[in-house]
């Protein structure tokens, strides 16, 4: 991970903060945005625009339903009940909607300059950004946006369509590597690794082992195309070290250029709680390693991982690849090879998080399970703990129905939601947004 100069976080995370009001034809209009525009500018504010979005509504939505985290005062408290409506969403709508706008231009434009690797970077962090948005909103304009004032009311691509843009959009990434890099490379400006092609391609083949993970629902064929192995090394052997080199969003020292997490238990003190959420009491329960890193149980606050000033987004970790290859291996009845790649993923989780190999006790306890012992229980909710505040639990939750949660008492709807609103900007500029929707209705892959 590595920080960016406070002067371009200052001027990126403004542009962050002013696009959470913006509306969706705002969103596809860029009149000050010159087709010539170098693509540094473009890349780094998608990077920061897509991990605001991921980094603070996305994580705080996505951790209270899953109940990782617990709010209790105002707004936060609303959330725990699922007591929401459009505008709730209007921010991470248009942060991740601004971010593909950015990345959309920044394509297009590199494309005709030949500056491939660009074309590259920008394709499979379009297909994660629309992979995070369809998976809780769904369908999605996609195919007829991005076109400014030709058409401010974009139809909306069906989830299955979306689905498949996304897989080719990381083949078209990787295969841009293979072309000459062209005049201009990913550099400092490329905050997630740095303009390294060799770690976008292996990101981008994590993104396809998540995504054809969450269609084997609906798609039984596609449990054979998840291939998390291909960036991983000793699951088999149970080395607990991978060759992929986890995606995070780092920001910056300053209050006003920190963190989401950080700026929002600043600005909004004792609105969530953690210690008491079904994550902490688990953790609390098994003496967990990363608890301390997690939550810091005096205060009730978050720990240094994710309560500091630079504390990152989480995007795609090797931890999660590992817990996917249990899954799948499970599911192919493998259960030795399941064993120990949930294993491998528990230990890299503690390894990563506390930067230190994980007591042997706790190991023996928790990570140490065999072909007789292991569950698909078990992998997701050491998944759970693993991927503490990334939207992809509650996608997890809502493709197992593990971790087991309760509903909420006084809830505002019968069970637990699947879904997000669409955003109130949206609604209200666009006739094709559907209606009607509960946040109770599942997505297409959750059917």
């Amino acid at each position: 991970m590595k920080n960016i100069t406070k002067y371009s976080i200052l001027i990126m995370l403004g542009l962050v903060l002013m696009s959470g009001c913006k509306k969706l034809d705002q969103v596809n209009t860029n009149p000050n945005l010159p087709l010539s525009s170098p693509p540094a500018p473009q890349f780094l504010s998608s990077e920061l625009l897509i991990g605001y979005a991921m980094g603070s509504d996305m994580s705080r939505f996505s951790a209270i339903w899953t109940q990782q985290a617990v709010g209790v005062n105002r707004q936060a408290q609303l959330y725990t009940t699922y007591t929401v409506g459009n505008a709730d969403f209007d921010a991470p709508w248009g942060n991740l909607y601004q971010g593909m706008t950015n990345l959309n231009d920044m394509i297009i434009t590199a494309q005709k300059a030949g500056n491939n690797y660009y074309v590259g970077v920008g394709k499979i962090l379009m297909a994660y950004s629309l992979g995070a948005s369809t998976d809780v909103w769904g369908d999605m304009p996609f195919s007829k946006a991005f076109q400014g004032v030709a058409n401010l009311q974009p139809a909306f691509d069906n989830q299955q369509a979306l689905y498949t843009t996304m897989h080719q959009l990381c083949d078209d990434g990787i295969a841009a590597f293979a072309l000459p890099a062209g005049k201009l490379v990913p550099g400092a400006d490329d905050i997630i690794y740095g303009g390294d092609v060799t770690k976008w391609t292996a990101f981008a083949h994590a993104l396809k082992a998540r995504f054809y993970l969450h269609t084997s629902k609906r798609n039984a064929g596609d449990l054979a195309k998840v291939q998390p192995e291909l960036v991983l090394a000793g699951v088999a052997t149970g080395a607990t070290s991978n060759t992929f080199a986890d995606a995070y969003i780092t920001f910056g020292n300053a209050n006003n250029t920190a963190g989401p997490w950080y700026q929002f238990m600043q600005q909004r003190a004792g609105d969530i709680t953690f210690a008491q959420g079904n994550l902490g009491t688990v953790m609390i329960n098994t003496s967990d390693p990363r608890l301390a890193a997690y939550i810091d149980t005096t205060q009730n606050v978050l720990g240094s991982f994710y309560g500091g000033t630079t504390s990152p987004a989480q995007l795609v970790t090797g931890a999660e690849l590992y817990f996917i290859y249990a899954e799948v291996s499970l599911r192919n009845a493998d259960k030795a090879t399941a064993a120990t790649a949930s294993n491998n993923g528990a230990l890299a989780s503690v390894q990563a998080i506390t930067g230190a190999a994980a007591p042997a006790g706790w190991t023996t306890s928790y990570a140490s399970e065999t072909a007789g012992t292991i569950t698909l229980e078990k992998i997701i909710n050491q998944k759970y703990l693993a991927l503490f505040l990334n939207p992809e639990c509650f996608a997890d939750w809502r493709r197992t129905t593990f971790p087991t949660l309760v509903q909420a008492a006084g809830s505002s709807t019968t069970g637990i939601p699947h879904r997000f609103f669409y955003a109130e900007t949206e609604t209200e500029r666009n006739s094709a947004t559907p209606r009607g929707l509960q946040l109770t209705d599942h997505v297409w892959w959750d059917n």
